[in-house]
């Protein structure tokens, strides 16, 4: 393709930008995948952070404009790139469709203490509701690394963590429990193994049987009345109802208790809570391996899909099913290319970890 044709393209809107070097089709959706392949486009030794990182990750981190990108130099802005630097770890970064990227846990650590206030605490009461940070392990990373910038807010986040209070609402909550000398509760407190309600509460009474909520919206973002509602609707009108587990836990990384919490124990919730078979499930971010889909078949699914992109065929494995992910925006070409372009993809890997 000459410069020419390619200059046409942008001049008429055929392409648009994503940032640095990179162009898209405008039929097709910028989304943080569409990102990362622009940082690696042009700046092959950067590693995607921060709040792309975050969305990538599916964090609730809001969009600010920029693709954040570490660098190992001091290199300027190039449209829409930002470059920061950040010293990681070996074990920090993961490979995403061929492209680096702060890991999860690294990605919530950074983001809590470069946030803004008001974002790091919705980051913060949402990632307490998931149990995907021990406080213990944030306690442990800032004593490996001291004087960073933002280590005053992640102390903060180690203290609420800790006390089950994801947010200044619930540490009020628990400061007026306190001082009104009501005890026999906990804050913060997992229900899946309590009352077989996979949710995080606030504050729950075990004795009482009672859950105090007080964030609701920014926690659990509709998780409760919201999503039920919406379910309820959907199984009337006649949809399937399958799972991936009860909070997108990384599978392979569990224990023989939680892992069985994950997927059988959330079949069992749904089917009694919805009346419906449950049949199918969904590697969270795509992550299995051979304990994993024991646990899967031995639960009773009937199958399972990975994020492995090709086609099925009767003679694979039902537990290693490919899938197509198909955005909001795509085309019916765009669509078409996709579907022609995985035809002939291998069958998905005895396991996946998401390198």
């Amino acid at each position: 393709m000459t410069r020419a044709q390619v200059q046409w393209r942008v001049r008429t809107g055929v392409w648009v930008p994503v940032a640095g070097d990179a162009l898209r089709l405008a039929s097709w959706p910028a989304d943080a995948e569409t990102e990362l392949a622009a940082m690696r486009l042009t700046w092959p030794d950067a590693v995607l952070a921060l709040g792309s990182a975050a969305r990538l990750h599916r964090l609730p981190v809001a969009h600010d404009g920029w693709v954040h990108a570490l660098v190992p130099d001091g290199r300027k802005p190039s449209r829409g790139l930002r470059p920061h630097r950040l010293a990681l770890d070996a074990h920090d970064v993961e490979t995403v469709r061929r492209g680096r990227v702060t890991t999860r846990r690294r990605t919530i650590v950074d983001c809590l203490g470069r946030l803004s206030d008001p974002e790091a605490t919705r980051l913060l009461a949402w990632v307490q509701s998931r149990r995907l940070l021990d406080p213990a392990d944030l306690d442990s990373w800032l004593g490996e690394h001291p004087k960073r910038w933002g280590n005053v807010a992640r102390r903060a986040a180690v203290g609420r963590l800790t006390s089950g209070a994801g947010n200044p609402a619930e540490e009020r909550l628990h400061s007026i429990l306190r001082r009104a000398g009501i005890d026999g509760w906990a804050g913060g407190r997992p229900l899946l193994a309590e009352i077989g309600v996979a949710a995080v509460a606030d504050v729950y009474f075990p004795d009482e049987r009672l859950v105090l909520e007080v964030d609701g919206r920014e926690a659990h973002a509709g998780r409760f009345q919201e999503d039920r509602t919406r379910q309820n609707a959907l199984i009337a009108a006649g949809w399937e109802l399958d799972t991936q587990g009860t909070s997108h836990a990384d599978l392979i990384a569990l224990d023989a208790h939680e892992l069985h919490e994950q997927v059988a124990g959330t079949r069992a919730i749904l089917q009694r809570r919805y009346h419906v078979p449950v049949n199918w499930f969904c590697y969270p971010s795509g992550h299995y391996d051979a304990t994993v889909v024991a646990a899967v078949r031995a639960a009773g699914y009937q199958g399972s899909t990975t994020v492995v992109p090709g086609w099925a065929h009767r003679v694979d494995d039902r537990y290693r099913l490919h899938r197509l992910r198909v955005l909001g925006g795509t085309s019916p070409a765009a669509l078409l290319a996709l579907i022609a372009a995985t035809r002939d993809d291998p069958p998905a890997p005895v396991s996946y970890d998401g390198s």
